[in-house]
């Protein structure tokens, strides 16, 4: 059985990592030489955007999936009629790729998600449009991008967009799913995220979240209603709301391993990476449950350009219960996501402050 991984991020090494014992032959394509997955064999560099190249990749493998949106739709669709099987399938990615479109699927099937309008730059905004309001450019937007506040019309990106209702929020979670071709689903514990206020990317997370085991059971019925009705094949991540009301909406979906899932390499008996590869090749999915009482991650952000370096490891070492992941991305940039560190243990608090600790001592440094 041949794999193939469109994207050869870190999303893409952590999906090759956990597959090492299926025994399975996995090929990874990215545009960048340098890229965390080229320290594997089955790497090649190619432009994941462009449709021929995706076919060419793709063609002679049995399956294909891929670890980010950006992925060309037509390459995929082309695949597909070669009979190459492809998963999470075209159809699905067709609907989540582009934001406008994932908010009229989320309509469709009654899931509360923010109000909102569409908009096209030359054209009027609706009357009733609030400001502020968020901006979600349709296409493109990924780790926080094409995703602003918006206080005036003088503010607005000349892109097709989604104008949100800005939320008041209380907290932010999310829930994984993976699904397998042979219709078994697994769903982990939702997840409580803290957001970078300028990047809008998590930079840290802990599990299971802080809320009520209503409010969790309802997160967990509202992915398991998403996924069905996607007959989605894969890991599914959806990021939701509870606003100051305490209602669930959903802000989003990620057909792919998410950052929101990364402490279930060590937190929980089976990853979020490990479940994806066992769906798609429709092998039986493994355990989500906790292996502990709780698990947390933060996020190793650069805070520069230039040369990647980590400093403060000692203070990862010298925590048992701490686990560094780092990406191998030879150059740092502001906000750019370099790794993670995973930390588990049986009382929350604690795991809170180790949490706390290693986000002040560690850091990406450049030269």
């Amino acid at each position: 059985m041949k794999i193939g991984i469109l994207g050869g991020g870190q999303l893409g090494m952590m999906m090759t990592e956990e597959s090492a014992h299926l025994s399975i032959s996995v090929q990874q394509l990215d545009p960048n030489p340098a890229a965390p997955c080229s320290r594997f064999e089955g790497f090649h560099v190619g432009d994941v955007t462009e449709p021929d190249a995706v076919f060419a990749f793709g063609k002679d493998l049995d399956i294909v999936t891929y670890e980010w949106e950006r992925v060309s739709l037509a390459g995929l669709k082309k695949l597909e009629a070669a009979g190459v099987t492809v998963f999470p399938r075209s159809k699905v990615l067709e609907i989540i790729q582009d934001k406008g479109t994932q908010k009229q699927f989320l309509d469709s099937i009654s899931v509360p998600n923010a109000p909102y309008s569409l908009w096209e730059p030359g054209k009027e905004l609706p009357s009733n449009t609030p400001f502020p309001c968020i901006q979600k450019a349709r296409l493109g937007g990924y780790d926080g991008q094409g995703v602003q506040v918006v206080k005036d019309r003088n503010d607005l990106w000349q892109t097709p967009s989604v104008m949100e209702v800005k939320v008041k929020i209380e907290k932010e979670i999310a829930v994984q799913i993976a699904r397998s071709s042979n219709g078994e689903s697994v769903i982990y514990d939702a997840v409580e995220m803290v957001f970078d206020p300028v990047g809008n990317l998590v930079t840290q997370l802990i599990a299971p979240a802080n809320i009520s085991s209503e409010t969790h059971k309802k997160a967990q019925k509202m992915t398991q209603k998403i996924a069905e009705k996607l007959d989605y094949i894969g890991l599914l991540a959806v990021e939701f709301f509870i606003d100051t009301q305490g209602s669930l909406i959903v802000n989003g979906l990620a057909p792919r391993p998410h950052n929101s899932g990364h402490h279930t390499i060590e937190a929980c008996k089976t990853s979020q990476f490990e479940n994806h590869m066992r769906a798609v090749l429709g092998r039986s999915l493994g355990s989500p449950a906790l292996l502990f009482a709780a698990g947390g991650m933060i996020n190793l952000l650069g805070q520069s350009t230039g040369k990647a370096a980590l400093s403060g490891t000692e203070h990862i070492e010298e925590k048992a219960n701490a686990h560094l992941h780092w990406y191998g991305k030879t150059t740092a940039k502001p906000l750019r996501k370099m790794g993670h560190i995973t930390v588990t243990g049986n009382d929350m608090t604690e795991v809170q402050k180790t949490l706390a600790v290693l986000q002040e001592k560690v850091r990406v440094i450049t030269s």
